[in-house]
């Protein structure tokens, strides 16, 4: 293992013993290295997964994946394959009704052609 890989891994065992999962933040303040670590190869996963090429090796997969590793922590709403489920009313709000504050756009209305005859409102 290299020396980056075993620090990475050695921080994010530590950061799972204190949180309880591998859900490493991109942006984790407490170590933004480690942080941006896990991005990376969330990212460089993702790039496997598509068949595109990666630095991530079978080798360094087994040792994230043997400590619990998070390789997706995206909402449904990111994750073309998941089900979409529609985001709930707020509290007053009739399910399928427009929300409050919002008007419904309308198209503006025809207008006649140049030589249509005069309407009775324009006699």
């Amino acid at each position: 293992m290299t020396t980056l890989l075993f620090l990475r891994h050695s921080e994010l065992v530590q950061y799972k013993e204190k949180h309880g999962d591998c859900k490493v933040p991109q942006h984790y303040k407490e170590n933004k290295a480690l942080g941006k670590w896990v991005a990376k190869q969330r990212e460089q996963y993702k790039l496997l997964k598509k068949g595109q090429h990666s630095f991530l090796t079978p080798y360094r997969l087994e040792k994230l994946n043997s400590v619990g590793f998070v390789w997706q922590v995206r909402t449904s709403l990111d994750n073309d394959d998941a089900d979409f489920k529609p985001a709930e009313p707020l509290p007053g709000q009739v399910p399928g009704a427009p929300l409050p504050g919002t008007q419904p756009v309308q198209a503006p209305p025809a207008a006649a052609p140049e030589n249509a005859p005069p309407q009775a409102a324009e006699i």
